[in-house]
């Protein structure tokens, strides 16, 4: 089961909220609505980031993904449990910040998870922000991966990490029993 929520204030979006349900067995069906589901938080993710996160981060994903360990499947063994929170998108506009909109939506989420049938919650934060909201609701944080760590596979860093806004540095892994 898969969500997407957003705030609108004025007529502008100033918080969306991707999540999944993943469940230790899938049907087919189930198997090709998740790849249809993962090219919308792409395009989510191309259409409201900022150009510098866009074409800096949107790269970094994988290998944040690789290098922080991200897998929720990988989970289930390590919860025993059959049915994992994946916390796929969590960002609020500047202009709502301080409000505790992000709080609100990650706590809605949680809800929506534990209605389906979830006991644990995975996610990777990119930005301070997104990264203090996790902390703050009690996530832990099993692992922090430094941007400036990330070496692609021809050995080199990664490019334009000067690029990145400041709020971008590193990417942690977060845990929760829900």
């Amino acid at each position: 089961k898969q969500w997407y929520q957003r705030r609108v204030r004025a007529g502008q979006v100033v918080g969306v909220r991707l999540g999944k349900v993943y469940k230790s067995r899938y049907s087919l069906l189930e198997r090709l609505w998740s790849w249809l589901w993962g090219w919308l938080v792409f395009a989510m993710y191309f259409i409201f980031a900022t150009p510098e996160i866009r074409y800096g981060e949107l790269v970094l994903l994988p290998l944040l993904f690789d290098w922080t360990g991200y897998n929720p499947r990988r989970y289930f063994q390590i919860f025993k449990c059959s049915k994992i929170l994946s916390d796929t998108f969590l960002c609020v506009s500047s202009s709502a910040r301080g409000a505790k909109l992000g709080e609100r939506l990650l706590t809605e989420s949680e809800a929506v998870a534990k209605a389906a049938g979830c006991t644990h919650a995975v996610a990777v934060a990119t930005g301070v922000f997104s990264q203090k909201i996790f902390h703050g609701s009690g996530y832990t944080m099993e692992q922090e991966t430094a941007y400036s760590d990330i070496r692609l596979e021809n050995g080199e860093q990664l490019p334009n990490l000067e690029k990145l806004p400041k709020i971008h540095q590193s990417a942690k892994l977060f845990t929760k029993t829900l």
